[in-house]
């Protein structure tokens, strides 16, 4: 006997069943699809993976987080930080700018103006990667770029990864650095939300030492120590 007519799925986070086959030798083939399914979902959300939206949500609601699919060309829509708020004193007035989470697909079309704000970076390195690392790492999904911009460009970026520890997730700032910082502080209570709308019970950053004053509600929990072994590899 036949199937029922399946459903074209395309959503990312959003599940709903397809029509369970009529035929019951076909249940389990069924069952295993739904269940990979689920589980894709299941990893999407978990690592911030959201649905491409094309139009502004006709009632945002604070926290909202979207992905504005295709940065950068007509037709599309960035989400503005009024559509977000936050509990915290990092919230700066500043003047007002775009927020945007951008693709994998559309990091490579922004990346030769990304680059050179990243690669300011660079100086407080202590070896880790180049900047240039950074453009794989976006590709594979494991980091999120961010950028803030106004009508003529991008003025600054910033760089997070989720943190998964044995008992909590956390949303964590790799690299960040621009122009006009009393605009680009705006990244924090957008990311303030987007780590709540993913379950992360905190955020965490890397940095010299002078963001202990910049980021007046955050505590420094602790330092990090290096030490060099290059010469004893020789």
């Amino acid at each position: 006997m036949a199937n029922a007519p399946s459903k074209n799925v395309k959503s990312v986070n959003r599940w709903s069943p397809n029509p369970a086959p009529v035929d019951p030798e076909q249940l389990p083939d069924y069952l295993f699809s739904e269940l990979n399914r689920l589980g894709d979902i299941i990893f999407n959300l978990d690592t911030f993976r959201l649905e491409p939206t094309y139009v502004a949500p006709e009632k945002p609601r604070a926290g909202d987080i979207r992905y504005a699919a295709g940065y950068g060309t007509a037709g599309t829509w960035e989400q503005r930080l009024g559509q977000t708020e936050s509990t915290g004193i990092t919230e700066q007035p500043g003047p007002p700018c775009e927020i945007s989470i951008v693709s994998t697909e559309d990091a490579p079309k922004v990346w030769e103006e990304v680059y050179p704000i990243l690669d300011r970076c660079q100086r407080y390195a202590n070896g880790e990667l180049y900047t240039q690392d950074y453009l794989e790492m976006i590709l594979d999904g494991n980091v999120q770029l961010w950028v803030a911009s106004d009508k003529e460009k991008i003025f600054a970026a910033m760089l997070t990864e989720f943190i998964a520890y044995p008992r909590k997730k956390v949303l964590r700032v790799i690299a960040i650095a621009g122009d006009r910082m009393e605009s680009w502080m705006r990244f924090f209570p957008a990311l303030e939300a987007a780590a709540i709308g993913v379950g992360c019970t905190g955020l965490e950053a890397q940095g010299r030492k002078g963001w202990v004053k910049v980021l007046k509600d955050w505590e420094c929990s602790y330092h990090v120590l290096t030490k060099d072994l290059k010469h004893r590899l020789q």
